[in-house]
């Protein structure tokens, strides 16, 4: 007969009595802290996902380069930058070496990093050592000052207290004590014990079994010298693995490695690590290891980690060594090189650009959203809807620069065949027989103030509502095409023309861009033959004590300073958008006229830019000073509008000239 089932064996598991026992084996529910060498000991000297994640944050951060900013303009040779990059912070570090232990000390240190800084008798740091975290005391002031000393102990058992004014403070701050930081470990902490416990037990299996460990019944009694010579057959280690015994007797086997918890250690390992990097905010593509991640999830793990984990570091070191940067300079770490962030930008320049060609931004708010100086006009501050690419004027005095004024003397003249809104159409008997005007695009007009309707009476249908005595700006159609109406193409034969009312509008327009531009440049010229980059070497450098060896001899490099180039490329820029809209009065063969005439105004542009760097060589050579060489500069400035009246009245007779050459032989000058 079969034996009769037993009964189950039951268990109660108390909750109370598991924590009671786990407190009396040394363990607390309140997690251990972690001071910084127990933080350097236990969690990045011996758990790799700890070391990792502060080596990903700290390499990261020291191949940044530091700057020293006036504004957008980047200050050329500051001590402060020269120590946190290339140079030597102290004569056992150099700039990198020394961010990077200051990154790791943020991570790892409670009570936060504290460097000293050494400055000359000018007040320009020449010098920066990081004090020892752990030996570091801050001893709290009373009223105003928070802070009245930091005491570092010294190995030999000696104290030394260092002035708060030369101690610059790191920390991630804490959400009440306001002499605490915090550190990922104290989140993770438990997480980081977890993963070497593990570890520790593989490397105890390895070391002492090498296979299922199990349990060996010998039927009958055994001596211990049997029982010694029986578990000699079954060697330990791992070069002991898979080897056979073969032994006598009534033997049995009991395997104590199929349960459960012997196969949770790839899981359990799993989640340490993921907890780990968690919570210092590195995943773990950032470490080299994409499996099982698309490229687009990759991409984004590493967006994630230079936005949320590395710039919230970078600006509480840089915000912390702004003391130090002197007067209103500001320091910031270089991100142009990071590949992810500059993508961001990039999308948002696609999305300006998307919105422009909508018409839902102008110009001037594409150019602010890349980064680029405004024009300020009012063909770049109007907006320009799709059909046609017709300016929408934002503002009411731009009607009139626009063409879509009530004044007789606005802008250039509407399409012969475009007219406004419920105005009746006006026959014209000379149509068939005269050439039309080129078309330009259909646009916006204002028209004049309308009169009151008779009482009662309401307006005809399709008129637009204007406020008395204001004019209104509304769209404009086309006017149906009559039977009699005969169009007739314009071909190569026919010479472009343009009314002399609207040539002179273009001339003003042309005029007041090439003014802004050139007295926007002559500023700008001024502040670069100024900067420290150029004045660097030359007798303009003011000494700041013995030792600065920055003033020289060699002459102000006036080419670098003025950029020919550049005041071509921006004239040349702001003129263009102008050229485009009217070029269809002068373009009879479809050339680029627009685009040669913007050229002939860069090239203008740079000759004014010669006359600028000779003015400054001479200057420089004649044994002026720097306030007289500006002030050479800026008289160029002054004389703008006159300088951008000629070249607007010569740009006009050029553009029409290379229209008629267009027109006879297809070809426009080089």
């Amino acid at each position: 007969m079969p034996e009769p089932l037993r009964p189950l064996e039951g268990k109660v598991f108390s909750v109370g009595e598991y924590f009671s026992a786990l407190m009396s084996g040394g363990y607390s529910a309140k997690s251990k802290p972690w001071p910084v060498e127990r933080a350097v000991s236990e969690g990045y000297e011996r758990v790799v996902w700890a070391f990792a994640a502060v080596e990903a944050i700290a390499n990261n951060q020291a191949r940044l380069d530091y700057r020293v900013m006036d504004g957008d303009e980047e200050v050329d040779g500051h001590p402060l930058a020269r120590l946190l990059n290339d140079g030597r912070a102290n004569p056992l570090e150099t700039g990198r070496i020394f961010r990077h232990r200051l990154a790791a000390q943020i991570l790892l240190s409670k009570a936060g990093a504290f460097v000293e800084v050494t400055s000359s008798r000018a007040g320009l740091p020449v010098r920066l050592d990081l004090l020892p975290p752990g030996r570091t005391r801050i001893i709290p002031g009373t009223g105003q000052d928070l802070v009245r000393c930091f005491e570092v102990a010294r190995i030999d058992g000696t104290r030394a207290f260092v002035d708060p004014e030369r101690v610059r403070w790191f920390r991630r701050p804490h959400p009440l004590d306001p002499y605490s930081g915090t550190t990922p470990l104290e989140a993770a902490g438990l997480s980081v014990e977890m993963d070497f416990f593990a570890d520790m037990y593989n490397s105890s299996f390895l070391s002492n079994d090498a296979r299922p460990a199990g349990v060996l019944g010998v039927e009958g009694d055994m001596d211990q010298d049997d029982m010694d010579r029986l578990e000699e057959r079954f060697g330990r280690g791992p070069y002991e693995a898979g080897k056979t015994s073969v032994v006598g007797g009534n033997l049995s086997w009991v395997d104590l490695a199929a349960r459960p918890r012997d196969m949770a250690y790839a899981e359990l390992s799993g989640v340490t690590k993921d907890k780990i990097l968690t919570a210092f905010g590195v995943p773990e593509s950032v470490l080299g290891n994409a499996s099982g991640r698309t490229f687009d999830n990759a991409e984004q793990e590493e967006t994630n980690f230079w936005v949320f984990t590395m710039q919230p570091l970078l600006s509480i070191m840089s915000a912390a060594f702004d003391d130090d940067s002197s007067g209103e300079l500001a320091g910031e770490f270089d991100t142009s090189v990071i590949d992810v962030l500059q993508r961001a930008e990039e999308r948002k320049r696609d999305q300006a650009r998307a919105d422009f060609e909508r018409g839902l931004i102008s110009i001037d708010e594409y150019r602010e959203i890349a980064g680029l100086e405004r024009f300020d006009l009012p063909f770049t501050r109007a907006l320009y809807v799709p059909a046609g690419k017709t300016p929408v004027p934002t503002r009411e005095e731009d009607a009139d620069a626009l063409g879509m004024g009530s004044s007789p003397a606005a802008g250039p003249p509407a399409p012969a065949d475009v007219q406004p809104i419920g105005a009746p159409p006006e026959e014209d008997p000379a149509a068939d027989e005269a050439h039309p005007a080129p078309l330009a695009a259909a646009a916006p007009r204002a028209l004049p103030a309308a009169p009151a309707p008779a009482t009662g009476a309401a307006p005809p249908f399709g008129a637009p509502t204007v406020p008395a005595g204001k004019a209104a700006v509304v769209p404009l159609r086309r006017r149906p095409p009559r039977a009699k109406v005969r169009v007739v193409r314009e071909t190569k034969a026919a010479r472009p023309s343009i009314e002399p009312r609207a040539r002179s509008r273009v001339e003003d327009a042309v005029a007041a861009a090439l003014a802004a531009a050139a007295a926007r440049l002559t500023e700008r010229t001024a502040a670069r033959v100024a900067s420290p980059k150029t004045r660097k070497g030359t007798r303009h450098w003011a000494a700041a004590d013995d030792r600065d060896t920055r003033a020289g001899a060699k002459e102000l490099d006036a080419v670098s300073a003025v950029a020919p180039d550049r005041w071509a490329g921006d004239v040349e820029a702001s003129v263009r958008p102008l050229l485009a809209e009217t070029s269809a009065w002068f373009s009879g063969g479809g050339k680029d006229i627009a685009g040669y005439a913007a050229r002939l105004a860069g090239a203008r542009a740079a000759d004014l830019a010669h006359q600028v760097t000779a003015e400054v060589v001479a200057a420089d050579r004649n044994g002026a000073s720097m306030d007289r060489i500006i002030s050479a500069v800026r008289a160029y400035g002054d004389t703008a509008p006159d300088w951008a009246r000629t070249v607007a009245r010569d740009l006009v007779a050029d553009l029409a000239a290379a229209a008629r050459q267009d027109v006879n032989d297809g070809a426009l000058p080089a």
